[in-house]
């Protein structure tokens, strides 16, 4: 799990105080958009009491890879069978775009579900992600590609 927070606060960026995003939504921390997702009584407990601090977002950074790995436990069910790498890469697209937003790969899920790495490759390069995001697109899809850590 540390490369995957390592990743993530590479793309994400560490902030501890409040901005708004690209989409214009408030976010703090490792890009936790707390307007759609709120924090929990728990996470508010934490921050309440050990303030705004790199621990605090990295726990809360934790809470949130643990809540998409179980929605695409949920969702998508060969996720179980991957590795972990490419589980990273596909929890990373979650918390870019939402696990809604990742499931719109319809073309790129199947071949990742068929292990039909060319075509999955292919299709993630020729989205609109692939096409708007290439640094961080063309690290996760050379991850799903090969199954290994980019960095």
């Amino acid at each position: 799990m540390d490369k995957l927070i390592e990743m993530l606060i590479r793309h994400e960026g560490l902030k501890l105080t409040p901005y708004k995003c690209t989409a214009g939504k408030w976010t703090i921390f490792v890009g936790r958009n707390y307007q759609d997702n709120p924090f929990t009584i728990d996470e508010l407990t934490l921050i309440l009491n050990k303030g705004c601090t790199e621990e605090v977002a990295k726990l809360i950074l934790r809470n949130d890879i643990g809540r998409i790995r179980v929605e695409l436990n949920k969702r998508l069910k060969f996720f179980t069978n991957l590795d972990e790498v490419r589980k990273s890469a596909l929890i990373d697209m979650a918390f870019q775009m939402g696990v809604g937003g990742l499931l719109k790969f319809k073309n790129t899920l199947k071949a990742i579900e068929n292990a039909d790495w060319k075509s999955a490759v292919s299709n993630a390069q020729n989205s609109n992600w692939g096409k708007t995001f290439k640094t961080r697109s063309s690290e996760i899809i050379k991850m799903l590609e090969t199954g290994e850590w980019q960095f």
